[in-house]
């Protein structure tokens, strides 16, 4: 009896490990290429991700924080922030809803980043970056009919706040304040969200980096990196799916014949929704490799089929995936695979 008790334990304590394994496997084949257009372009060119992320407001903002980057004459590293450089000239709300202009300019954003060299102690990468969005028809503020469902929702709820006997001006501002969260507001949020989340979208991102030895901001010290370029269009797909197509570019100054001098990314991504516990995705990506000795150049094709069910009596979610990377240079042993697990959180994202 014990020896089949012991026996028993083993062997989901194995079927345990193998599923942490293949959802691991399936989270990579979702995350292996990004379709999108980072919110900070400026640190995705740089060689180690940045922990924390400081967002500002404004111009005036952005100046003021660039002192933070700087130690003595030295550039400091592992920096970020980002800002709407151009959110003074939105205007007023009237003046965001008619007229594109503004509206490109309150959406455009600027990132900047720093991070250690890998080579030398004091070297410092230093990045920066562009996001446009062209288009974004789920943007809140030019839609005047959540505008007005929203104020109503928000008056509704400061309908029910009435000062209390001996209240300070302070507490009974603060109450206030609190009905932003009321559930009636909460619930206009969430319906918009719901009903426009996989609306038309135009992103572009543009981003630069260099590398400055020994941390000095001088001519004389600095070395140009890499150039990024990111771009990426959105669009439903029936109710509650979404199609994205993006393209991606980046080059790197190197000088080496065998090191990667560019790698462009094109590809698509379908996904699709379902209320009852039900999502799959689908997606196509072709990468091409270029070096400075054109005889390393290589090319490949990464896809990704994945379904998701809910399991409610499990209080987890059952995924079957199917891809991989196609088999290329660098990499002979990758290939095409089917793959499934069990797992908690669910892997396909809106």
């Amino acid at each position: 009896m014990k020896k089949l008790i012991f026996l028993s334990v083993l062997f989901f304590s194995l079927s345990f490990q193998v599923s942490l394994a293949q959802e691991k496997v399936i989270k990579e084949m979702l995350t292996r290429i990004n379709y999108g257009v980072a919110s900070s372009p400026a640190l995705e060119l740089l060689p180690g991700k940045v922990s924390e992320v400081t967002h500002l407001t404004s111009a005036h903002d952005l100046y003021a924080n660039f002192g933070t980057f700087i130690s003595g004459k030295r550039l400091k590293s592992n920096l970020a922030v980002d800002a709407r450089p151009f959110a003074f000239a939105s205007g007023s709300l009237g003046d965001y809803q008619n007229n594109y202009f503004k509206r490109l300019l309150w959406r455009t954003s600027f990132s900047l980043g720093s991070s250690p060299g890998s080579d030398h102690a004091q070297d410092v990468f230093l990045a920066a970056g562009l996001r446009f969005t062209l288009i974004d028809k789920a943007d809140p503020r030019t839609n005047r009919a959540y505008i007005d469902e929203l104020r109503n929702a928000y008056l509704k709820a400061l309908g029910k706040v009435q000062p209390r006997f001996g209240e300070t001006a302070a507490d009974f501002q603060k109450r206030l304040d609190a009905a932003a969260a009321d559930s009636t507001v909460v619930a206009v949020r969430e319906s918009f969200t719901d009903r426009f989340w996989n609306a038309s979208r135009l992103d572009l991102g543009f981003g630069a980096s260099a590398l400055a030895a020994n941390g000095f901001l001088k001519k004389d010290s600095l070395f140009k990196d890499r150039v990024g370029l990111w771009s990426a269009y959105s669009t439903k797909l029936w109710k509650q799916g979404q199609l994205v197509v993006s393209a991606q570019t980046a080059m790197v100054s190197h000088k080496s014949d065998t090191t990667e001098r560019s790698r462009n990314v094109i590809g698509a991504r379908a996904r699709y929704f379902n209320k009852r516990g039900f999502a799959i995705s689908g997606e196509y990506a072709h990468i091409f490799s270029n070096y400075r000795q054109k005889s390393f150049n290589e090319n490949w094709g990464h896809l990704a089929l994945v379904a998701e069910f809910k399991i409610p009596k499990l209080g987890g979610w059952a995924g079957f995936a199917y891809g991989g990377d196609m088999p290329h240079r660098s990499e002979n042993g990758a290939k095409f695979a089917f793959r499934y697990a069990v797992y908690t959180d669910q892997l396909i994202k809106k």
